[in-house]
């Protein structure tokens, strides 16, 4: 009796799960590139060529690494110099094959973060990561501080200066009403930290030290504390080092601000955001299509949004036919190139009115859709309510740029102010004039009357400054 033999399957799966991740590669956001034990391309990711600005006839698998060296080198990349020494200085340091990090800034002005990994058996990998935005943020940061540190006036933070030679520490008289402490609680640098939560006091630690230790331009963190009254409240505390010639820290200089309404509208937020989660999990709140000219052919929703959005507004209508508040006419032209490019679009926000006067807020995403034959027949999709979400931005905004006492702006809108008036009078050439206003024997109706005089004195003052500028 013959044994019957199974047919003999082709190991197609090998080659299926390279050819998947060559195709993940090469999607990447990030560039990726790999070289042999012989510095020559394994591989180079369309990332990669877009942030190197290099053509993919220069890239494909067997180039030599020397041969990317010398044209970045003789389009200037490496600055100026002696393109072959440019090309050999790199080419010693990559037949090192040592893992490395560092970052580079193209003549464009885009800067680059490069990590290059080596493999086992030989050759590397290099990831290339567009960190432009970091990085001009960073610069900008360092020029505002550097500008303006002298421009906190009547905030709601308090201020401190911490002489670490001596151990002693200086007190702003706001930073005792902003912490809601008492003088005799806080004095010195080990009051500070008897006032902050044990769960918090460890990252605290550890951020304080590593920025004294120079691993960081200046440290800023928030971290619940005690209050006088016994309340655990949230504090929010930035600081920077001076440091002398050799980099050794002498005085640490900084601020801090309560910012317990802050984190109690962020707590809640994530809470709505939680349960909006949760909810669209399992259904969206509305599900619609349109045919291939943009006409809405199919509209489906829950209880919710019927008295908002009526179905007999909406069917056989374009979107932008429909009255709304957002968005915008410009807003709309670039959401019709969209849908006439028959591309898919995500969380395109749209707002309308009800009929009870409030403005609702809707996230809509769609797919096009194709026939068999690949023809475009309309788009499908679904969309979610988003007004409380916009609802609480608000507030956060309104938290994070104005002071919850007076109603003035605070310290961060004031300085995003005065940049924009300086950028302006760079431009055209004119004079800035910035003026302080204090208030006189202010410490004394404290002193005499109580911290709830000083608060009404302080709204008044700010309501007359209201009355008689321009917002």
């Amino acid at each position: 009796m013959k044994t019957r033999k199974s047919p003999r399957q082709t190991p197609l799966a090998p080659r299926a799960r390279i050819a998947a991740l060559e195709n993940t590669i090469e999607h990447m956001d990030q560039g990726v590139s790999i070289m042999d034990a012989d510095l020559r391309i394994v591989r180079v990711n369309r990332r990669s060529r877009e942030l190197l600005a290099i053509p993919e006839s220069l890239s494909p698998p067997g180039t030599f690494l020397e041969t990317l060296f010398r044209y970045n080198a003789g389009r200037g990349d490496y600055g100026p110099g002696d393109v072959e020494e440019q090309v050999r200085t790199r080419m010693e340091l990559a037949r090192r094959f040592e893992a490395h990090r560092f970052e580079r800034e193209r003549p464009d002005g885009t800067v680059l973060e490069i990590r290059g990994l080596p493999i086992p058996g030989g050759g590397f990998v290099t990831l290339y990561t567009d960190v432009t935005q970091r990085v001009r943020s960073e610069r900008a940061l360092k020029e505002s501080e550097e500008r303006y540190d002298t421009a906190m006036r009547a905030i709601n933070e308090g201020v401190y200066d911490y002489d670490i030679a001596n151990d002693a520490i200086y007190y702003s008289d706001r930073i005792y009403e902003v912490l809601h402490a008492s003088r005799d609680a806080l004095r010195t640098a080990a009051d500070w930290r008897r006032l902050i939560h044990p769960d918090d006091l460890p990252g605290y630690v550890a951020a304080y030290a590593a920025h004294i230790k120079g691993q960081s331009a200046r440290f800023a963190l928030d971290y619940r504390y005690r209050a006088r009254d016994g309340a655990l409240r949230w504090a929010r505390q930035c600081g920077m080092a001076l440091r002398d010639g050799k980099g050794r820290a002498l005085r640490v200089v900084g601020s801090v601000g309560d910012i317990t309404e802050l984190k109690q509208t962020e707590e809640a937020l994530r809470k709505s955001e939680e349960r909006f989660r949760a909810l669209t999990e399992l259904s969206s709140d509305l599900y619609w299509e349109t045919d291939a000219e943009h006409r809405i052919i199919q509209y489906t929703h829950g209880a919710k949004i019927s008295t908002i959005l009526p179905v007999n507004e909406l069917l056989g209508r374009r979107r932008w036919e429909i009255s709304s508040v957002l968005p915008d006419e410009e807003g709309w032209r670039a959401h019709r190139a969209t849908l006439d490019a028959h591309l898919p679009f995500r969380d395109f926000e749209n707002a309308r009115r009800g009929g009870d006067g409030n403005v609702r807020y809707f996230s809509l995403s769609g797919e096009p859709v194709f026939d068999a034959g690949g023809a475009f027949t309309g788009y499908r999709g679904v969309g979610r309510e988003i007004t409380e979400q916009k609802t609480a931005e608000a507030r956060l905004d309104q938290l994070a740029h104005f002071d919850t006492l007076t109603g003035l702006p605070n310290r961060a809108l004031l300085l995003d102010r005065l940049r924009r008036a300086m950028a302006r009078a760079d431009r055209g050439q004119t004079l800035l004039a910035v003026m302080f206003l204090d208030l006189d024997r202010f410490k004394e109706i404290n002193d005499s009357l109580g911290h709830a005089a000083g608060d009404q004195v302080l709204k008044e003052a700010a309501r007359r400054l209201q009355s008689c500028l321009r917002s």
